[in-house]
């Protein structure tokens, strides 16, 4: 028998701020910390904050919550952050005259930030929806939507962790009109390559365009949908230790959105056709995140086929082939969960807007996707318990559908995590 065993924390608040807006996360991971950012409204002297939050224990719980922006005036929107041995890094909009990209950085996992600089070289007009990622050698790389030099695509570079950055680089030269490029996704590779995805607005279409040379140029640009979709937007990207590059957006080619993903084996010189990651097709699937972890690449959204939006999670393990069946990861259903992230260290992390209140709250949880069969080793011999109330002292316990419990009141079949095992369990009474 084939076993699924989807393996996730019960989710859990993590602003403590409950009476105004928190929105827009974004998750990092490194080791047993993880950080989450969101854009916060409890400040009444101003709009937005951006705020970040830290677990020191692999995201079963989270301790000290930090305001990351120095000037409390007016608005601080859409963090992105990314992590490097330890040292944090921070994005954001930030609106003094206009939008400006501010960069931060914490190298005390957190608990404080330098004062914020400015990313973009030109202060006219506002700079939008900021990426940011780190290669291998500590190079930081940020990329946004310029909305003054024809609503571009620009990327700035720092080699000095983030004290300065270079000038501005136009990332889409080979495609450039007077229509708005936007939406940037950005990653790298081992060998120095920097890959950027973007929406073309004109053409309605996904571009990737790549550096050779560490984003000082950008020579090659290719498309990467195949041009069915009557409306496609917010793709991500992801690069995994082989160099294969993975793009998935959303996109509209029958009545709802669905989620697609194309990969490139040939550092972004072709890419694959787009296969389609969710399984189900009622309702709308939209907002995807990407996440390679090991050898297996990780794919969330926000679905609506149950009539409210869940956040729901699928896994590939041949490397963007094909993907199994796609789980639901939150375990509050009676209102929308949204805008979804997805960062990954020794467990995948995943955080997301939550609508049971009043108003959104950031949730998160931690946990994986287990694939395997009853005669693996992770699998030990099948336990029939007699009384069930011993369980909860062997370990964690989940049902059949790979949630946890806090207890078992019912017989049926269950699942013991004891350590790096798993067991399963058969409750008779």
């Amino acid at each position: 028998m084939i076993l699924f065993l989807f393996l996730f924390d019960p989710s859990q608040l993590i602003n403590t701020d409950t009476t105004n807006r928190q929105q827009a996360p974004a998750v990092v991971a490194y080791e047993n910390f993880v950080h989450i950012f969101w854009e916060d409204e409890r400040d009444t002297s101003c709009d937005f904050d951006i705020y970040c939050r830290t677990s020191t224990d692999g995201g079963h719980s989270f301790g000290y919550e930090t305001v990351v922006n120095y000037l409390h005036e007016k608005n601080q929107r859409n963090p992105d952050g990314a992590i490097y041995n330890g040292a944090l890094y921070v994005v954001f909009e930030d609106y003094q005259h206009y939008y400006d990209i501010s960069f931060s950085r914490s190298t005390d996992h957190g608990k404080s930030f330098s004062p914020s600089i400015t990313v973009n070289d030109t202060t006219r007009y506002s700079q939008r929806s900021p990426k940011i990622t780190v290669d291998r050698s500590g190079k930081i790389f940020v990329v946004w939507y310029d909305r003054y030099r024809n609503k571009d695509i620009y990327l700035a570079r720092s080699t000095d962790n983030g004290n300065s950055f270079t000038p501005s680089v136009l990332v889409n030269s080979l495609h450039s009109d007077s229509f708005p490029q936007y939406q940037p996704a950005i990653g790298t590779d081992s060998e120095g390559r920097v890959f950027v995805a973007f929406v073309d607005s004109f053409t309605q279409a996904i571009y990737l365009a790549r550096s050779t040379d560490q984003g000082n140029n950008f020579d090659h640009l290719i498309r990467i949908d195949q041009g069915k979709d009557s409306a496609l937007s917010c793709p991500d990207l992801a690069v995994d230790n082989a160099g294969r590059i993975y793009v998935a957006w959303e996109g509209r080619r029958n009545s709802d959105y669905d989620i697609y993903l194309a990969r490139s084996t040939n550092h972004g010189e072709s890419f694959e056709p787009e296969i389609r990651v969710n399984d189900i097709t009622d309702r709308n699937q939209r907002k995807p995140k990407l996440v390679v972890k090991s050898d297996d690449l990780y794919v969330v959204w926000e679905d609506y086929r149950d009539n409210n939006y869940d956040i729901y999670i699928a896994k590939s393990t041949d490397h963007g082939v094909s993907f199994l069946r796609s789980e639901r990861v939150n375990d509050y259903t009676e209102k929308s969960q949204r805008y979804p992230d997805i960062a990954a260290a020794d467990r995948l992390h995943i955080a997301w807007e939550d609508y049971r209140a009043t108003s959104a709250d950031i949730y998160a949880t931690g946990g994986e996707v287990r694939i395997g069969t009853e005669d693996e080793r992770s699998l030990s011999p099948t336990i029939f318990a007699i009384p069930v109330e011993e369980l909860s002292r062997e370990g964690e316990i989940f049902d059949v559908t790979g949630r946890r419990l806090t207890k078992v009141i019912s017989p049926g079949i269950y699942f013991l995590r004891i350590g790096d095992g798993v067991k399963k369990v058969v409750v008779i009474k």
